[in-house]
Protein backbone atom coordinates (compact mmCIF):
# COMPACT_ATOMS: atom_id res chain seq x y z
CA UNK A 1 0.00 0.00 0.00
CA UNK A 2 1.59 3.58 -0.81
CA UNK A 3 1.60 6.17 1.88
CA UNK A 4 2.12 9.75 0.80
CA UNK A 5 3.31 12.09 3.49
CA UNK A 6 1.93 15.63 3.98
CA UNK A 7 2.39 17.77 6.85
CA UNK A 8 4.23 15.77 8.24
CA UNK A 9 1.44 12.88 8.39
CA UNK A 10 1.59 9.68 7.11
CA UNK A 11 -1.80 9.34 5.38
CA UNK A 12 -2.51 6.23 3.43
CA UNK A 13 -4.54 6.24 -0.06
CA UNK A 14 -6.34 2.94 0.76
CA UNK A 15 -7.48 4.07 4.31
CA UNK A 16 -10.60 5.30 4.61
CA UNK A 17 -11.46 9.13 5.45
CA UNK A 18 -8.03 9.64 4.85
CA UNK A 19 -8.12 8.64 1.31
CA UNK A 20 -10.86 10.89 0.70
CA UNK A 21 -9.37 13.95 2.29
CA UNK A 22 -6.14 13.05 0.13
CA UNK A 23 -8.57 12.81 -3.15
CA UNK A 24 -10.49 16.23 -2.01
CA UNK A 25 -7.09 17.89 -1.69
CA UNK A 26 -6.24 16.88 -5.14
CA UNK A 27 -9.19 17.71 -6.56
CA UNK A 28 -8.91 20.84 -5.00
CA UNK A 29 -4.96 21.40 -6.65
CA UNK A 30 -6.10 20.13 -9.67
CA UNK A 31 -9.00 22.97 -10.09
CA UNK A 32 -6.70 25.99 -9.08
CA UNK A 33 -4.86 24.74 -11.47
CA UNK A 34 -6.80 24.68 -13.88
CA UNK A 35 -8.36 27.71 -13.19
CA UNK A 36 -4.80 29.21 -13.46
CA UNK A 37 -4.71 27.96 -16.99
CA UNK A 38 -7.99 29.04 -18.16
CA UNK A 39 -7.33 33.05 -16.80
CA UNK A 40 -4.39 32.37 -18.80
CA UNK A 41 -5.49 31.76 -21.52
CA UNK A 42 -7.89 34.17 -21.76
CA UNK A 43 -5.73 37.02 -21.10
CA UNK A 44 -6.19 37.23 -17.39
CA UNK A 45 -3.52 38.76 -15.30
CA UNK A 46 -5.02 39.96 -12.56
CA UNK A 47 -7.58 39.83 -9.70
CA UNK A 48 -11.64 40.09 -10.47
CA UNK A 49 -12.81 43.42 -9.40
CA UNK A 50 -16.35 43.35 -7.37
CA UNK A 51 -19.15 46.12 -8.64
CA UNK A 52 -21.17 47.47 -7.76
CA UNK A 53 -20.74 47.49 -3.53
CA UNK A 54 -24.04 45.74 -3.13
CA UNK A 55 -26.05 42.96 -2.69
CA UNK A 56 -26.28 42.56 -6.80
CA UNK A 57 -22.48 42.71 -7.21
CA UNK A 58 -20.61 40.73 -9.81
CA UNK A 59 -17.05 40.20 -10.08
CA UNK A 60 -15.40 41.54 -13.00
CA UNK A 61 -12.12 40.04 -14.88
CA UNK A 62 -10.10 42.26 -17.55
CA UNK A 63 -8.97 40.24 -20.47
CA UNK A 64 -5.62 41.46 -22.35
CA UNK A 65 -6.75 39.53 -25.08
CA UNK A 66 -9.49 40.50 -26.45
CA UNK A 67 -9.57 43.84 -24.44
CA UNK A 68 -12.72 42.37 -22.61
CA UNK A 69 -14.98 43.27 -19.20
CA UNK A 70 -15.58 39.51 -18.24
CA UNK A 71 -18.68 38.97 -15.59
CA UNK A 72 -21.58 36.72 -14.93
CA UNK A 73 -25.48 37.77 -14.20
CA UNK A 74 -27.43 35.29 -11.90
CA UNK A 75 -30.83 34.15 -12.97
CA UNK A 76 -33.16 36.81 -13.12
CA UNK A 77 -30.62 39.60 -12.40
CA UNK A 78 -31.49 41.19 -16.00
CA UNK A 79 -33.54 43.64 -16.35
CA UNK A 80 -35.74 45.24 -18.72
CA UNK A 81 -35.08 48.45 -20.63
CA UNK A 82 -37.40 50.33 -23.07
CA UNK A 83 -36.08 53.44 -22.96
CA UNK A 84 -35.58 55.30 -26.75
CA UNK A 85 -38.95 53.35 -27.92
CA UNK A 86 -41.60 55.44 -29.16
CA UNK A 87 -44.54 53.83 -27.42
CA UNK A 88 -42.83 54.27 -23.68
CA UNK A 89 -43.34 56.75 -21.09
CA UNK A 90 -46.98 58.07 -22.30
CA UNK A 91 -47.86 61.35 -20.48
CA UNK A 92 -51.16 59.40 -19.14
CA UNK A 93 -48.99 56.70 -17.63
CA UNK A 94 -49.56 55.01 -21.15
CA UNK A 95 -47.11 52.58 -23.18
CA UNK A 96 -44.80 49.72 -22.99
CA UNK A 97 -43.63 51.02 -20.60
CA UNK A 98 -44.53 52.80 -17.10
CA UNK A 99 -43.92 56.41 -16.82
CA UNK A 100 -42.81 56.15 -13.11
CA UNK A 101 -39.89 53.69 -13.86
CA UNK A 102 -38.32 57.04 -15.65
CA UNK A 103 -39.48 59.82 -13.66
CA UNK A 104 -39.86 60.25 -9.94
CA UNK A 105 -41.44 63.28 -7.84
CA UNK A 106 -40.23 66.25 -6.49
CA UNK A 107 -42.07 65.96 -3.13
CA UNK A 108 -41.31 64.02 -0.66
CA UNK A 109 -38.39 65.51 -0.91
CA UNK A 110 -36.42 62.00 -0.33
CA UNK A 111 -38.18 60.41 -3.42
CA UNK A 112 -36.51 62.87 -5.85
CA UNK A 113 -34.26 61.42 -7.77
CA UNK A 114 -34.59 57.89 -6.56
CA UNK A 115 -36.12 55.53 -8.75
CA UNK A 116 -39.94 54.93 -7.16
CA UNK A 117 -40.48 51.96 -5.00
CA UNK A 118 -43.51 51.74 -2.60
CA UNK A 119 -44.50 55.00 -1.38
CA UNK A 120 -41.95 56.95 -3.67
CA UNK A 121 -43.93 55.30 -6.73
CA UNK A 122 -47.36 56.27 -5.28
CA UNK A 123 -45.86 60.03 -5.42
CA UNK A 124 -45.09 59.51 -8.22
CA UNK A 125 -48.36 58.85 -9.87
CA UNK A 126 -50.29 61.42 -8.07
CA UNK A 127 -47.57 64.06 -9.56
CA UNK A 128 -48.68 62.86 -12.80
CA UNK A 129 -51.95 62.97 -11.99
CA UNK A 130 -51.45 66.73 -10.92
CA UNK A 131 -49.41 67.79 -13.86
CA UNK A 132 -51.19 70.50 -15.65
CA UNK A 133 -49.06 69.31 -19.20
CA UNK A 134 -46.61 72.24 -19.45
CA UNK A 135 -43.47 72.64 -19.02
CA UNK A 136 -43.62 74.91 -15.90
CA UNK A 137 -45.82 72.47 -14.49
CA UNK A 138 -43.12 69.34 -14.93
CA UNK A 139 -40.57 71.64 -13.84
CA UNK A 140 -42.45 71.65 -10.27
CA UNK A 141 -43.13 68.34 -9.96
CA UNK A 142 -40.49 65.97 -11.25
CA UNK A 143 -37.40 64.89 -11.36
CA UNK A 144 -35.35 62.50 -13.86
CA UNK A 145 -34.41 59.47 -13.28
CA UNK A 146 -34.02 58.28 -16.97
CA UNK A 147 -36.69 60.07 -18.41
CA UNK A 148 -35.18 63.59 -19.84
CA UNK A 149 -32.40 65.11 -17.59
CA UNK A 150 -32.76 67.42 -14.29
CA UNK A 151 -34.75 67.92 -11.11
CA UNK A 152 -36.92 70.32 -10.64
CA UNK A 153 -36.09 73.63 -12.57
CA UNK A 154 -33.48 72.00 -14.72
CA UNK A 155 -35.99 69.28 -15.69
CA UNK A 156 -36.33 68.46 -19.15
CA UNK A 157 -37.81 66.22 -21.22
CA UNK A 158 -39.37 66.59 -24.84
CA UNK A 159 -42.33 65.70 -26.49
CA UNK A 160 -42.55 63.56 -29.48
CA UNK A 161 -44.64 65.12 -32.55
CA UNK A 162 -47.32 64.02 -34.90
CA UNK A 163 -49.11 60.70 -34.22
CA UNK A 164 -46.83 60.27 -30.64
CA UNK A 165 -47.14 63.54 -29.56
CA UNK A 166 -48.62 61.90 -26.30
CA UNK A 167 -45.00 60.17 -25.26
CA UNK A 168 -42.01 61.51 -24.00
CA UNK A 169 -38.67 61.32 -26.25
CA UNK A 170 -36.24 59.41 -23.59
CA UNK A 171 -32.42 60.99 -24.23
CA UNK A 172 -30.58 58.44 -22.17
CA UNK A 173 -30.07 55.98 -24.76
CA UNK A 174 -26.94 55.92 -26.90
CA UNK A 175 -27.13 58.35 -30.15
CA UNK A 176 -27.51 57.55 -33.84
CA UNK A 177 -25.35 59.19 -36.12
CA UNK A 178 -26.85 62.56 -37.48
CA UNK A 179 -28.31 62.48 -41.32
CA UNK A 180 -26.83 65.25 -43.43
CA UNK A 181 -28.21 68.35 -42.93
CA UNK A 182 -29.68 67.92 -39.71
CA UNK A 183 -30.21 70.78 -37.22
CA UNK A 184 -27.78 70.41 -34.12
CA UNK A 185 -30.79 69.68 -31.86
CA UNK A 186 -31.71 66.07 -33.86
CA UNK A 187 -29.97 64.33 -31.13
CA UNK A 188 -33.05 65.00 -29.30
CA UNK A 189 -35.62 63.46 -31.19
CA UNK A 190 -36.96 60.10 -31.40
CA UNK A 191 -35.09 59.13 -34.67
CA UNK A 192 -32.05 59.64 -32.79
CA UNK A 193 -33.05 57.33 -30.23
CA UNK A 194 -31.74 53.58 -30.26
CA UNK A 195 -34.94 51.31 -29.96
CA UNK A 196 -34.67 48.74 -27.42
CA UNK A 197 -37.29 46.82 -29.13
CA UNK A 198 -35.26 46.30 -32.16
CA UNK A 199 -31.28 46.28 -30.83
CA UNK A 200 -29.69 44.43 -28.58
CA UNK A 201 -28.01 46.58 -26.31
CA UNK A 202 -27.09 46.39 -22.31
CA UNK A 203 -27.25 49.39 -20.09
CA UNK A 204 -23.60 50.87 -18.77
CA UNK A 205 -23.24 51.68 -15.39
CA UNK A 206 -21.72 55.20 -15.50
CA UNK A 207 -19.01 54.02 -12.82
CA UNK A 208 -18.11 51.59 -15.49
CA UNK A 209 -16.75 54.01 -17.83
CA UNK A 210 -14.08 55.21 -15.28
CA UNK A 211 -10.67 53.06 -14.74
CA UNK A 212 -10.30 50.35 -13.96
CA UNK A 213 -13.15 49.22 -15.88
CA UNK A 214 -12.90 52.16 -18.78
CA UNK A 215 -15.96 50.99 -21.24
CA UNK A 216 -18.15 53.33 -23.20
CA UNK A 217 -21.63 53.83 -24.61
CA UNK A 218 -21.34 52.26 -27.94
CA UNK A 219 -18.89 49.20 -27.17
CA UNK A 220 -19.66 45.66 -28.66
CA UNK A 221 -20.16 43.11 -26.54
CA UNK A 222 -21.47 39.56 -26.31
CA UNK A 223 -23.76 37.60 -23.71
CA UNK A 224 -24.21 33.71 -23.58
CA UNK A 225 -26.34 31.37 -21.75
CA UNK A 226 -24.26 29.26 -19.44
CA UNK A 227 -26.83 26.06 -20.22
CA UNK A 228 -25.41 26.68 -23.99
CA UNK A 229 -29.36 26.61 -24.61
CA UNK A 230 -29.57 29.89 -27.46
CA UNK A 231 -27.01 31.20 -29.27
CA UNK A 232 -24.62 34.00 -28.40
CA UNK A 233 -26.13 37.32 -28.45
CA UNK A 234 -24.16 40.42 -29.18
CA UNK A 235 -25.06 43.64 -28.51
CA UNK A 236 -24.22 47.31 -28.16
CA UNK A 237 -23.50 49.67 -24.94
CA UNK A 238 -26.85 51.33 -25.88
CA UNK A 239 -28.01 52.94 -22.51
CA UNK A 240 -26.72 54.30 -19.27
CA UNK A 241 -28.43 53.44 -16.16
CA UNK A 242 -27.53 54.04 -12.55
CA UNK A 243 -24.29 52.75 -10.33
CA UNK A 244 -26.54 50.45 -8.23
CA UNK A 245 -27.07 47.74 -10.17
CA UNK A 246 -25.55 45.71 -13.49
CA UNK A 247 -27.65 43.95 -16.17
CA UNK A 248 -30.29 45.99 -17.61
CA UNK A 249 -30.46 45.54 -20.94
CA UNK A 250 -32.90 46.02 -23.93
CA UNK A 251 -35.98 44.15 -24.70
CA UNK A 252 -34.28 42.81 -27.79
CA UNK A 253 -31.74 41.54 -25.72
CA UNK A 254 -33.84 39.85 -23.45
CA UNK A 255 -35.76 38.14 -26.19
CA UNK A 256 -32.43 36.73 -28.14
CA UNK A 257 -31.71 34.64 -24.67
CA UNK A 258 -34.92 33.66 -23.52
CA UNK A 259 -35.88 29.68 -24.66
CA UNK A 260 -39.00 30.78 -26.36
CA UNK A 261 -37.49 33.47 -28.45
CA UNK A 262 -40.09 36.05 -27.60
CA UNK A 263 -41.14 38.85 -24.93
CA UNK A 264 -44.53 38.39 -23.00
CA UNK A 265 -47.18 41.38 -21.73
CA UNK A 266 -48.45 41.82 -18.74
CA UNK A 267 -51.82 44.02 -17.82
CA UNK A 268 -51.34 46.37 -15.05
CA UNK A 269 -53.31 49.45 -13.83
CA UNK A 270 -52.14 53.02 -14.71
CA UNK A 271 -51.75 56.29 -12.74
CA UNK A 272 -55.30 57.37 -14.38
CA UNK A 273 -56.66 54.03 -13.37
CA UNK A 274 -56.57 52.72 -16.67
CA UNK A 275 -55.53 49.17 -17.78
CA UNK A 276 -52.24 49.01 -20.34
CA UNK A 277 -50.73 46.33 -21.54
CA UNK A 278 -46.94 46.39 -20.50
CA UNK A 279 -43.95 44.81 -22.15
CA UNK A 280 -42.52 42.05 -19.35
CA UNK A 281 -39.82 38.96 -19.53
CA UNK A 282 -40.43 36.40 -17.20
CA UNK A 283 -37.14 35.70 -15.03
CA UNK A 284 -33.37 35.89 -17.34
CA UNK A 285 -31.15 32.98 -17.53
CA UNK A 286 -27.66 32.85 -16.06
CA UNK A 287 -25.22 34.52 -18.48
CA UNK A 288 -21.52 34.64 -19.42
CA UNK A 289 -20.91 38.49 -20.62
CA UNK A 290 -18.04 40.44 -22.35
CA UNK A 291 -18.54 44.19 -22.93
CA UNK A 292 -15.19 44.59 -26.02
CA UNK A 293 -13.36 47.86 -24.74
CA UNK A 294 -12.35 50.26 -26.34
CA UNK A 295 -14.55 48.84 -30.10
CA UNK A 296 -17.01 51.52 -30.44
CA UNK A 297 -16.98 53.86 -33.40
CA UNK A 298 -17.71 57.17 -32.29
CA UNK A 299 -17.02 60.83 -33.68
CA UNK A 300 -15.07 61.86 -30.48
CA UNK A 301 -13.89 60.21 -26.93
CA UNK A 302 -16.60 61.60 -24.82
CA UNK A 303 -20.66 61.38 -24.78
CA UNK A 304 -22.95 58.87 -26.89
CA UNK A 305 -23.36 59.57 -30.46
CA UNK A 306 -22.39 56.43 -32.36
CA UNK A 307 -20.89 56.95 -35.97
CA UNK A 308 -23.73 54.17 -36.79
CA UNK A 309 -27.50 54.73 -37.83
CA UNK A 310 -30.37 52.26 -37.76
CA UNK A 311 -29.58 50.19 -40.74
CA UNK A 312 -26.09 49.54 -40.03
CA UNK A 313 -26.13 49.30 -36.20
CA UNK A 314 -27.14 45.12 -35.97
CA UNK A 315 -25.01 44.66 -38.74
CA UNK A 316 -21.92 46.24 -37.16
CA UNK A 317 -22.59 44.65 -33.98
CA UNK A 318 -23.03 41.09 -34.98
CA UNK A 319 -19.78 41.77 -36.97
CA UNK A 320 -17.52 43.35 -34.35
CA UNK A 321 -18.73 41.10 -31.72
CA UNK A 322 -18.25 37.78 -33.10
CA UNK A 323 -14.83 39.43 -34.01
CA UNK A 324 -13.92 40.18 -30.90
CA UNK A 325 -15.22 36.98 -29.29
CA UNK A 326 -12.71 35.13 -31.64
CA UNK A 327 -9.77 36.49 -29.84
CA UNK A 328 -11.20 35.47 -26.52
CA UNK A 329 -11.76 31.43 -27.84
CA UNK A 330 -15.55 30.51 -28.68
CA UNK A 331 -18.48 30.96 -26.16
CA UNK A 332 -17.46 28.18 -23.89
CA UNK A 333 -14.02 30.12 -23.27
CA UNK A 334 -16.11 33.24 -22.28
CA UNK A 335 -18.28 30.95 -20.00
CA UNK A 336 -14.69 29.44 -18.88
CA UNK A 337 -13.18 32.68 -18.08
CA UNK A 338 -15.63 34.78 -16.56
CA UNK A 339 -15.48 35.01 -12.41
CA UNK A 340 -18.43 33.11 -11.29
CA UNK A 341 -21.06 35.02 -9.32
CA UNK A 342 -20.23 35.21 -5.83
CA UNK A 343 -22.44 32.97 -3.62
CA UNK A 344 -21.72 29.66 -6.31
CA UNK A 345 -19.56 27.08 -6.14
Amino acid sequence: MRRIWLDGEVWSRGSGAARWQWLLLAGLLVAASGTAAVAAQCGITGPAVRFPANAQGVAIATSATADALLFRLRPGQMSLDLDGNEHTYGVRDQGLDGICNGLSALDPPDCAGVTPRGRCFAACQAALRAWDRTPDGARRLFCSVGLGSGCGATFSAPLQTGDNAAFFVSETATKYAPPPGAARTWIQTQAAQIDPLAVPFFVLPPALRRLPFDASPGDAGVMVRTDGARPPAFFIIGDSGNNGEIGESSARLHQLLSRSGTLQTKTETSAFGESVARTAVDGSPEVAVAIFRHSAVRPGDAGSLIQLTRDTVVDWINRTGADRLARLGDADALIACAPRPEGND
